[in-house]
């Protein structure tokens, strides 16, 4: 995996780093905010200040906490993923950042995989 281009923001440069170990868009979680792609960078050219409310939805999305994502010392999950089968979780990052055709298709091809088991 390669390197992310370093912001000068390193709250930024933490969302721009758990975005791609997560392999999730910033694009995908700024339309969550109800905000432009371009937010991030609009804050490292402006006041380079994210509102808290803002990096809870980030965290959220990231599944790590606001406090890794201001400090970033440790990075626990924030929400446990205990008892979650690893495929399971991928199979529903990969479905959150889908569109409704993508996701019927998804669903017609299993039904009929499964209907050939």
């Amino acid at each position: 995996m390669g390197k992310i281009k370093e912001t000068g923001n390193p709250i930024v440069d933490r969302i721009k780093l758990q975005a791609k170990l997560k392999g999730k868009s910033i694009t995908f979680i700024c339309d969550k905010l109800g905000v432009g792609k371009a937010y991030l960078s609009n804050v490292v050219g402006g006041s380079g200040i994210i509102p808290d409310e803002r990096l809870e939805v980030f965290a959220q999305e990231l599944n790590t906490t606001v406090e890794y994502l201001k400090t970033g010392k440790e990075n626990p999950p924030a929400i446990s993923d205990e008892g979650i089968d690893p495929l399971d979780a991928r199979i529903n990052e990969l479905l959150a950042c889908s569109d409704d055709n993508v996701k019927r298709s998804m669903i017609a091809f299993l039904e009929s995989y499964q209907s050939r088991q």
